[in-house]
């Protein structure tokens, strides 16, 4: 909500987070290898502006982006993980409570039909944050936290969460909530078995997963259809396919290094303008290509997409690994579970390729939480 808040929002953000640097280095650097890889996205996006459509907003935007990481790993580094969690179930109840007290529905344009959008200028957003606060909302009252928290942290930023998923329509928000909880639950299943057991239950859940979808496909029974028709959506995923069709086609043009970070939804670039006025965006803001792939490609080519898919994945693999050495402890059912989910959402949204998001948050904090020194004495 910096928008909203403001500039002082940010520097808040600054002021808490870049002094731990100064006060335990070692800390917040180490392992620095993981640092500088973190750091090879919002780099490449603030560097970007030597190619860019429009300079000025790559290298404003990148080095914003740029920050936010940098305070993303200090916060991994530095806060214990009940912290952590406590304090994201209050910012989404906070976020959440303000958005369903504004009144502000607005029409879709596909569906005609109204959804909550709060503050943000996306229904998608509200959905996120409604994600964001039951999952964490679920582990902090299945967790190992007194009974009052439970209630505090967990219920009732659960309940604010449910209302707000249901007002705000998101078919992405609903379908990658069910995803994750489904994995979260198989996780900690496959966790009750003995150690050397559990790469091989994964591996044939994999192969019935897999089994699955081609029955499916085999006797050509529309699951995917009826599901989309239950959500309020058609087989465009209500315009999304013609936009990745048109974001692949405006990627090539630039495949290497892409149009520049931000440098292609930008005001008087004539293809922008033209989807803005296909889509009766008026404000000019707010507007992606809904799949971080895409829109990676588009903004910083193929090697910041090799980069972005590199990410992704890591992430998945690293929190299944430290779930099958440790099972589900706070911090690996975090990470497993945000890990899954960003997975699902990367393919129709954009949550982690700006700056001050919880996406990126979210995001880029899970690596640098899993690897942190074993001796680090993470502050309440």
């Amino acid at each position: 909500h910096s928008t909203v808040v403001g500039m002082l929002s940010i520097l808040v953000l600054y002021a808490l987070w870049f002094p731990q640097i100064m006060l335990r280095p070692r800390q917040v650097v180490q392992p620095f290898g993981i640092t500088i890889l973190l750091c090879l996205l919002p780099l490449l996006c603030t560097y970007s502006f030597f190619w860019s459509y429009t300079p000025s907003r790559s290298i404003y935007f990148g080095i914003q982006f740029f920050t936010m990481v940098l305070c993303t790993t200090i916060i991994a580094r530095t806060v214990r993980i009940e912290a952590l969690l406590k304090g994201l179930t209050l910012g989404c109840f906070l976020v959440l409570g303000a958005s369903v007290l504004s009144g502000n529905y607005q029409q879709d344009y596909f569906t005609k039909a109204y959804s909550l959008f709060g503050y943000f200028a996306s229904k998608n957003q509200i959905g996120l944050f409604a994600d964001i606060s039951i999952f964490i909302s679920l582990l902090l009252i299945f967790g190992p936290i007194p009974a009052r928290d439970k209630i505090i942290y967990g219920l009732l930023p659960l309940v604010l969460g449910a209302v707000a998923l249901y007002l705000c329509k998101s078919a992405a928000s609903v379908l990658s909530l069910a995803v994750v909880i489904g994995a979260t639950s198989a996780a900690y299943a496959i966790t009750r078995f003995p150690r050397g057991l559990r790469p091989v239950l994964i591996i044939m859940g994999i192969f019935l997963i897999a089994t699955m979808f081609a029955y499916l496909q085999a006797f050509s029974l529309d699951v995917q259809g009826a599901t989309l028709e239950r959500l309020g959506k058609d087989s465009t995923l209500t315009g999304r396919t013609y936009l990745w069709s048109e974001g692949l086609k405006a990627a090539m043009n630039h495949p290497w290094l892409g149009w520049g970070y931000s440098g292609f939804w930008a005001p008087g670039q004539p293809l922008a303008e033209r989807y803005w006025a296909e889509f009766g965006i008026i404000t000019k803001t707010g507007f992606h290509f809904h799949n971080i792939y895409i829109q990676t490609f588009v903004d910083v080519g193929i090697i910041g997409l090799i980069i972005a898919i590199s990410l992704i994945l890591t992430n998945v693999a690293l929190s299944l690994q430290r779930v099958l050495r440790d099972s589900m402890t706070l911090e690996s059912s975090f990470a497993f579970g945000f890990a899954i989910m960003f997975f699902i959402r990367a393919l129709v949204e954009v949550d982690f390729l700006g700056q001050f998001s919880i996406g990126t948050l979210l995001v880029f904090i899970i690596i640098p939480l899993l690897t942190r020194q074993p001796d680090t004495q993470a502050r309440p």
